[in-house]
């Protein structure tokens, strides 16, 4: 975990299950393959960015 105190993707479990509750997106993915897509960025912008890699 970085000094900022945020969690990165790379911290988390080998699957990552990310859920909207506004729109009811639900989806699992594999944290590797996300961080060779998106890089290693931290828990609290995964889902708006993948959101924008999603379209």
């Amino acid at each position: 975990m970085p000094a900022g105190g945020a969690i990165l993707l790379s911290d988390w479990l080998p699957k990552v299950r990310v859920e909207c509750p506004a729109c009811g997106f639900t989806r699992r993915y594999d944290r590797d393959e996300v961080r060779a897509r998106l890089g290693d960025i931290r828990m609290p912008e995964l889902l708006s960015r993948l959101a924008a890699a999603e379209g």
